[in-house]
């Protein structure tokens, strides 16, 4: 079949293949995906694809490639040139990237700079997107040697999390913050 119009089924299998702790398939679905769509027309695809490809380290993809994939709507070179209205989820995509890119302090730039953003915000949507903001950047402090910093974080990003999972039952985001949580937890 064309992939290129089968993206929802494949994205789904690879998040539940990660959902289910099948890292060998998950990471094999993450580079069919990139393979598939790193050009996709539709830069949501690219964008989604690349959200997963971050959601666990070591995925068999260049981590420069999914960068890229992330940043699919806006070209830009630098995040200070982002417009305000740059999609928060993307914005949490991108700082992810960044994080698997081994690009730390600008993770960790973009990352709280989005979590300012979204603390402002109360629906359960910017509760989910705050929780993985914050586990990314618990992950991207550590990675500096900043372990208080990194505590801080994990702990607000497990209570942001528990939260999300008593008001939402979206299994897609429940194994995100399941994995999220499990690597912080492990790396701290």
């Amino acid at each position: 079949p064309d992939m290129q119009l089968s993206y929802g089924p494949a994205y789904l299998r690879a998040l539940s293949l990660l959902g289910t702790g099948d890292l060998d398939a998950y990471r094999d679905a993450c580079a069919f995906l990139v393979e598939k769509f790193s050009d996709s027309d539709v830069p949501s695809n690219r964008v989604h694809v690349a959200w997963l490809c971050a959601l666990s380290p070591n995925p068999p993809v260049d981590s420069t490639t999914v960068l890229e994939m992330a940043r699919a709507i806006h070209d830009h070179d630098s995040l200070d040139d982002y417009p305000d209205d740059y999609p928060d989820f993307q914005r949490l995509v991108i700082g992810a990237c960044l994080f698997r890119d081994g690009q730390h302090a600008e993770a960790v730039a973009t990352l709280t700079t989005l979590a300012e953003k979204l603390q402002r915000g109360g629906d359960t949507t910017d509760r989910f997107e705050l929780a993985c903001t914050q586990y990314f950047i618990a992950l991207a402090r550590h990675e500096q040697g900043h372990d208080f910093q990194a505590r801080r974080h994990l702990a607000e990003a497990t209570r942001l999390a528990d939260t999300y999972r008593q008001l939402d039952e979206d299994w897609k985001a429940v194994v995100a913050l399941d994995t999220l949580q499990r690597e912080t937890e492990a790396a701290l």
